[in-house]
């Protein structure tokens, strides 16, 4: 069986030992920040708040930024001058925003492998990865083209996910290409590093 091909990011199905309950902190996207923004996006820690005191978080771009994951974004505030499906599942650039992050450190995501240099076998589990995509998305759906770099899967403690398993699907065959797996961010600002500071918890 062939697995289907549709990147949407790192979308939250699960903290370790725990269902995931839809928990996110809020936080802020600035006029200033001149990027689109997407739904299943990773994203991390700017050292600045608006008026209100929200953590502003900016985009976490993948293979070459060794900075702290904060979470992932799994929604935006209603945007009144766009409320179409896009405008509601992405930021468009130069707009100020609230946004919804599943940010806990235990939080366990489903992402699409690229299959770069082949399939993710059935002997990544337990293994590190990098990103690819991290910082772009699709206008139409408005979800993130994150995918999982199937050519960075090995040992190194430095990548940004720990890969858990395979995501058990009917629709979802281990070794074959754009296989969905299970991971989780191997550093995160919530409780690693000296990123400090941050969103609304528990909104």
């Amino acid at each position: 069986m062939a697995n289907t091909s549709r990147a949407n990011g790192l979308r939250p199905v699960d903290f370790i030992g725990n269902p995931y309950c839809g928990k996110v902190g809020t936080y802020m996207l600035l006029a200033s920040q001149a990027s689109a923004y997407y739904t299943y996006q990773p994203v991390k820690l700017l050292s600045a708040s608006n008026s209100q005191g929200l953590q502003v978080v900016t985009a976490l771009t993948g293979n070459g930024d060794a900075s702290i994951p904060v979470g992932v974004i799994v929604g935006f505030s209603i945007n009144p001058l766009d409320l179409n499906l896009a405008g509601s599942n992405r930021r468009a650039a130069s707009t100020e925003r609230y946004v919804y992050v599943a940010d806990s450190p235990d939080q366990l995501f489903e992402i699409q492998e690229d299959a770069t240099g082949g399939a993710a076998a059935s002997s990544a589990s337990g293994k590190n990865a990098t990103l690819v995509g991290a910082g772009t998305g699709s206008d139409t759906t408005g979800f993130s083209n994150a995918q999982l770099d199937s050519s960075s899967i090995g040992v190194s403690a430095s990548y940004i996910l720990k890969i858990i398993g395979f995501s058990r699907r009917y629709d979802n065959e281990v070794s074959v290409s754009y296989a969905k797996l299970i991971v989780k961010f191997n550093h995160h600002a919530r409780a690693t590093g000296t990123t400090a500071g941050g969103g609304v918890v528990g909104v």
